[in-house]
């Protein structure tokens, strides 16, 4: 089979997701039903050994685009936690949609 980059980036670039955000945070009532809801998936022999923690914080919205900083926590099977920052930046596009135009997660700089 023959690989046609114009092709492939023919097909990426029409290409996207649509997700409709609401200004109003979400209960954690309900973040709590979804978490579990996940947990009821199946694993690698059913160990699940990924743990969830939730990131909340502000948003920053400058007309038609916002900006969302925090950080995402992940514990290991060996119960290791890991912070990974992240950053999300979001623009709404002609129709209103909002896009995400940019997202970035790394581990903290150390201060060593």
């Amino acid at each position: 089979m023959d690989f046609d980059s114009d092709e492939f980036r023919a097909f990426v670039s029409s290409r996207h997701s649509t997700r409709d955000f609401l200004p109003t945070p979400v209960p954690d009532e309900i973040i709590e039903e979804i978490i579990a809801d996940g947990l009821t998936s199946p694993s690698w022999s059913n160990t699940r050994p990924i743990r969830v923690a939730v990131a909340k914080g502000d948003v920053i919205i400058d007309g038609d685009s916002a900006l969302a900083m925090g950080n995402y926590f992940f514990t290991g099977p060996d119960g290791a936690e890991v912070k990974v920052e992240y950053t999300f930046g979001y623009k709404a596009d002609g129709n209103g949609d909002l896009r995400i135009r940019l997202h970035h997660s790394s581990m903290p700089a150390n201060d060593d």
